[in-house]
């Protein structure tokens, strides 16, 4: 095996117990080398003229030589009953059945221009970078607003997935509104088809407090995880109105929308949901699919 192969982010022991070894390992040392001290005392009781009869001369690598070859052999038989490894069989079907969904916001707001060129084109290419880094699942994806629809289920041809991604914008859905609990419901249905703990990321930018209830219901009644892209600034900006020149009013004021920061706060301390602040980089996808690659996905790993 050439080290250079040797990938240290998937290093693993199989058998991580084996390594409470190395804790009487560590006592014994401890008493060998007590013992040794011992000795020393001897030699300051007996009679200087007595002592090349009473003990043997040995030289320091004499004494030190075999304790050493003797915690490294016993290091490497513990090490080697741990099992370490830092590949995966690679058996047909044992893949991970684990889905990424991606649920995209359309409502009007997500045209605010905050966020350059607007939040729904900025969205868009978190989703592009996002297949750029390969998470190697299968990925789906939907959209809402006022209602919910399937775009593409999931699969793994990320190129078509950005192909349909293109062409959404607000005019195509049917009703207009955020309407989480639409979403959700289309995206329980979609994942509970698999067995594996999945994930829904959900790109958005309204989460106030009724739909962030139903946010956190979604992630204790499931087994899946959400991650949240929060598509807009702390500031805000006018959400765009139906004709050009225009922004949507409501009581005859104009609606800024913005970041509810206290709903993101409070979701951010959910154990299964994970909030991803906007980032002028594309680090926030990478880390996002570091973190998900680092995940156990069922496959054996190979000793």
């Amino acid at each position: 095996m050439n080290w250079i192969d040797i990938n240290t982010e998937l290093f693993h022991f199989i058998r991580p117990q084996w390594l409470w070894l190395f804790v009487p390992l560590v006592i014994l040392l401890m008493l060998l080398w007590l013992g040794g001290k011992d000795k020393q005392k001897w030699k300051q009781s007996i009679a200087p003229h007595l002592l090349p009869y009473m003990l043997a001369k040995r030289k320091r690598l004499a004494l030190i030589a075999p304790l050493i070859a003797f915690t490294l052999t016993t290091s490497l038989m513990i090490i080697a009953v741990a099992g370490p490894t830092w590949k995966k069989v690679e058996v047909p079907g044992a893949k991970s059945e684990a889905i990424l969904l991606i649920a995209l916001d359309l409502s009007p707001s997500m045209l605010t221009e905050d966020v350059s060129p607007n939040r729904l084109e900025r969205a868009k290419y978190k989703i592009q970078d996002l297949f750029d880094a390969n998470p190697g699942s299968k990925i789906g994806l939907i959209a809402f607003s006022g209602t919910a629809h399937p775009v593409v289920t999931p699969c793994n041809d990320y190129e078509l997935i950005n192909y349909q991604l293109k062409a959404l914008i607000p005019q195509i859905m049917p009703l207009q509104g955020t309407n989480y609990k639409h979403c959700l419901a289309l995206a329980d249905t979609i994942l509970s088809r698999t067995e594996a703990p999945s994930t829904l990321l959900l790109v958005s930018d309204n989460i106030e407090k009724e739909q962030a209830d139903l946010l956190i219901q979604f992630a204790d009644d499931t087994k899946n995880n959400i991650e949240i892209m929060a598509m807009a600034s702390i500031q805000g900006g006018k959400i765009p109105g139906l004709r050009k020149g225009t922004f949507f009013k409501e009581n005859g004021e104009t609606v800024i929308s913005r970041l509810n920061q206290t709903e993101l706060f409070r979701l951010q301390k959910h154990p299964k949901i994970n909030v991803n602040p906007l980032t002028l980089g594309n680090d926030d996808v990478e880390a996002m699919v570091k973190k998900k690659k680092k995940k156990k996905s069922g496959i054996p790993w190979l000793e």
